[in-house]
């Protein structure tokens, strides 16, 4: 008789502590919003009970006049959904490539 395996996935999950590199998908955001967010290395803290976000990113400077920082109880965090996690990786040092190209267009 043969054996025959279930299907794994090998696709990674993203966990409490991971670092993130977000793009914005709401096409009501600000020009600053979506280039702070493609920039910049988010730490995924929280999630949330909110159904379409239920991702806390947790930024550090980040702007106080930046659109949709305020939804949450945490300072500096956005609530995020799984679509615009484009990035993620348990070292913030691997995510640094990734920062350089979005910033300088290499």
């Amino acid at each position: 008789m043969k054996y025959i395996k279930n299907y794994e996935s090998t696709e990674k999950m993203l966990e409490i502590g991971d670092y993130v590199i977000c793009e914005e998908s709401n096409i009501g955001s600000d020009d600053d919003t979506m280039k702070f967010l493609s920039e910049n290395i988010g730490q995924y803290v929280d999630y949330s009970d909110n159904d379409q976000y239920p991702y806390v990113i947790q930024y550090e400077d980040c702007p106080s006049d930046l659109n949709g920082f305020n939804y949450t109880t945490r300072e500096n965090a956005r609530l995020m959904e799984r679509k615009e996690i484009k990035y993620f990786s348990k070292n913030k040092e691997d995510l640094l490539p990734i920062i350089d190209v979005n910033k300088y267009n290499i």
